[in-house]
């Protein structure tokens, strides 16, 4: 079985219209430039990925940000700083003194005005050129080539014994919180691939079984985001989402995987894709028009009161 993910480097994208960007700073401190005070921009990217918050971004071997900033932000600038009043006091002078003499980048975000974005890590310094502030990228042996075709990273499977819990995400935005005690089968096929979501880069699933048997006694912890009028139990209204009166299509669009932490704090958390499948019984007619819905797999009830749900397969 490989481990190895991988993602063509020509098709990373970046974005061309910049509505605004983020300056992460390693003592979590983060300001915000618009898209305008951004004059050029060029990167070269390491082979090997990076795990950022809930996928994998590059690291930048190379390249530079040229900037021109503004005296004013946008009326709405978003910051967090430790000294937001000399921010405030002279947002220039602040921003350029912050960058060259007490540095400390290790991450630029680029949006877009649908706030879809891409992350570029470094190690990066910076310095003033006739006006401009430049943020360089520092080359990096420590994440190795940088030579080829794809992006790679080898991320382990998913399996009972490293998961904390799975939080089970819904087209419509329902979701609710799979602990590892109520899980009782996983087995999840990904695409070799990865796939660009609206900030990193993601696995995606190809098929694959999660069976979990719900345990009322992690209901007082458990995170649940689904619509129910009835005063029934958590457990048989999230049943009931799943897999209705006992088999049913589902609309799963995402799982959020969170792993066994290294330490107290030190939480890892995924976010998987779940694709949409093709299916007759998605359509559903009402007078001349036709309702099609998400559908990703189905789930059946099972009669020791688990529930198995099938990825990548039409309801049979």
């Amino acid at each position: 079985m490989s481990y190895e993910y991988v993602y063509l480097k020509k098709n990373n994208k970046m974005i061309k219209h910049i509505s605004q960007v983020q300056l992460l700073f390693r003592n979590g401190d983060f300001l915000t430039l618009g898209g305008r005070e951004i004059v050029d921009k060029e990167f070269s990217f390491c082979d090997t990925l990076i795990r950022s918050r809930q996928g994998f971004s590059p690291f930048c071997n190379g390249g530079f940000i040229r900037c021109k900033i503004d005296k004013r932000g946008k009326k709405y600038d978003s910051c967090s700083l430790y000294n937001r009043k000399e921010y405030v006091k002279d947002r220039k002078t602040y921003i350029e003194n912050r960058c060259v003499n007490e540095g400390g980048i290790y991450c630029v975000r680029f949006f877009d005005s649908n706030n879809w974005s891409n992350e570029v890590y470094g190690d990066i310094i910076a310095w003033m050129d006739e006006g401009y502030l430049v943020l360089k990228f520092q080359g990096n042996k420590t994440y190795g080539s940088a030579n080829g075709e794809h992006y790679k990273i080898n991320v382990t499977n998913v399996t009972k014994s490293n998961v904390e819990k799975i939080c089970i995400d819904f087209e419509n935005c329902d979701s609710f919180d799979v602990y590892q005690d109520e899980i009782e089968e996983i087995d999840l096929i990904f695409h070799k691939e990865l796939e660009m979501d609206s900030d990193y880069l993601l696995r995606k699933i190809k098929s694959g079984r999660l069976k979990i048997k719900l345990d009322k006694e992690n209901n007082a912890i458990r995170d649940s985001y689904v619509y129910d009028t009835t005063k029934a139990p958590m457990e048989k209204v999230l049943k009931k989402r799943l897999c209705g009166k006992g088999k049913e299509e589902i609309d799963v669009c995402h799982l959020y995987v969170t792993y066994q932490s290294a330490g107290w704090g030190l939480i890892t958390e995924e976010r998987i894709l779940v694709p949409e499948i093709e299916s007759n019984n998605g359509k559903h007619e009402q007078g001349m028009e036709e309702d099609f819905l998400y559908v990703s797999g189905y789930a059946e009830a099972q009669k020791d009161g688990s529930i198995l749900i099938v990825f990548g397969e039409n309801l049979k």
